[in-house]
């Protein structure tokens, strides 16, 4: 395509293009958007004061050179005010092209890039935050793993204990009735049924552990004062009047069932600990952060500082270990139930000074 062919197809675009040599003197040219004819054999890097200082940078230029761009340039000229975009790059040796365009024919071109740039920018935010879940997934995925190898061992390790006490009784038993010796027997038959009874604790809490949750338990209306003393009548009949609470306990809508099972074992805990004529056990409650915290406290023989993390552990128990009576799944129930309706527990104490189990759960107003 020649210059004029060029020209011709430039005028039918409304862009303008100018032709000028290597001294700055206007050799040819249209005047679709900016009167230059008047101009030609001129010098136009003075003619146009925007030129000045940029004859260099524009005379300069070599084929193959990236465009000299001035962009949205607005300057008055012989009373019009023009508003536009130019480029300069060298035709040849000797020419160098002078592109004008107007700033509106440029602003769907720059809409677009916009647009563009913004759904990049949208898509990379999506990459981001898919990456940041994966993340977060994988590290929740490893957190599980340990937790469940952590789980199947302590399950192995707990269920031995009384496997083993079951082996030797029946071994003990086997040699007293061969021997004839059988004055033993009724304390080895007792002493194995204690030890069937705590695998069937043990059991039956991994169980209640494994299905617990609260995160698809319908809301309704709870009184929490009610649901307490519902606990206290069912559970430990012979503290009613006895475990004091406050004059007044919420009735919101929240869970009920997850409710009740983490004060069922909270209370449990307490009356196993501090039980007797000397007992003490309050419960307490305050609204913190728009949460309800509850306290169960007890003037049981309290728990060393080092234990207060342990306690809350399935199996983990701070009694001796031929203790039978407690199966150490109690806490770590209601503590996957608490942080699973959205709070957290934690234990207040020191030896000979009680424990106050502190949590805050939930609840909305009716």
């Amino acid at each position: 395509m020649n210059l004029d062919a060029l020209k011709a197809r430039i005028v039918a675009d409304r862009i303008q293009v100018a032709l000028i040599d290597r001294k700055g003197t206007l050799i040819s040219s249209c005047d679709t958007l900016l009167p230059l004819l008047q101009h030609l054999g001129s010098d136009v890097m003075s003619a146009f004061f925007f030129l000045s200082g940029l004859e260099e940078a524009i005379l300069g230029l070599q084929v193959g050179d990236p465009a000299f761009a001035i962009p949205c340039i607005e300057f008055e000229s012989e009373g019009e005010t023009y508003s536009l975009n130019m480029e300069f790059w060298a035709f040849s040796d000797e020419e160098i092209i002078w592109m004008l365009t107007r700033n509106d024919q440029m602003l769907p071109k720059v809409s677009l890039l916009q647009q563009e740039r913004n759904d990049s920018q949208i898509l990379l935010d999506r990459i981001q935050e898919q990456e940041q879940m994966l993340k977060e997934n994988n590290e929740r995925l490893e957190s599980l793993n340990r937790r469940l190898d952590t789980f199947a061992y302590n399950v192995a390790h707990d269920l031995k204990a009384p496997l083993r006490a079951i082996q030797n009784l029946s071994t003990w038993i086997g040699e007293a009735v061969e021997t004839g010796e059988t004055e033993a027997l009724p304390n080895y038959i007792q002493l194995m049924n204690q030890r069937v009874e705590r695998m069937d604790n043990l059991i039956g809490g991994i169980l209640t552990y494994s299905r617990t949750s609260a995160n698809d338990q319908i809301k309704e209306r709870v009184d929490t004062g009610e649901l307490i003393q519902e606990i206290i009548a069912s559970e430990c009949p012979e503290y009613l009047g006895r475990i004091s609470l406050p004059a007044k306990l919420p009735v919101r809508l929240t869970s009920r069932a997850p409710l009740l099972q983490v004060f069922s074992n909270l209370i449990s805990n307490a009356v196993k600990y501090a039980g007797g004529p000397a007992a003490k056990i309050d419960v307490e409650y305050a609204l913190m952060d728009g949460m309800a915290q509850f306290t169960v406290r007890d003037n049981g023989p309290g728990i060393a500082p080092q234990h207060h993390a342990l306690i809350f552990d399935i199996f983990q128990t701070v009694d001796k270990p031929e203790s039978l009576a407690n199966t150490g799944i109690g806490l770590a129930i209601a503590k996957k139930v608490i942080e699973e309706a959205g709070g957290r527990i934690h234990v207040e104490s020191a030896p000979g000074q009680g424990a106050a189990f502190v949590f805050t759960w939930p609840m909305a107003e009716l």
